[in-house]
């Protein structure tokens, strides 16, 4: 269960990096901001969790998955502008 999630802001920034979703040289600070903007911009706030202490905490599998369906998304959309560029 240690390996399937993530506590505190570095483990969380290390796995997102790990996922190629925030830069690899990317600051703490920096990685952090960026993180919140998207909890603010995409409303994933269920995603982060809380422990008792304080500490922000997320599941692995719950953030992949959220990933993989952003991703689907993205692609959806690009197709459909791709489409809509064509038939003009």
């Amino acid at each position: 269960m240690g390996d399937e999630i993530c506590v505190g802001r570095k483990e969380i920034i290390a796995f997102f990096k790990e996922l190629k979703l925030v830069g690899k040289d990317t600051s703490v600070k920096d990685a952090w901001v960026t993180i919140y903007r998207w909890k603010r911009k995409y409303g994933i706030f269920d995603l982060f969790h809380r422990r008792p202490n304080g500490k922000p905490m997320v599941v692995k599998a719950e953030i992949r998955l959220w990933v993989e369906k952003t991703q689907k998304l993205n692609r959806l959309a690009e197709r459909r502008e791709r489409e809509k560029h064509q038939n003009i």
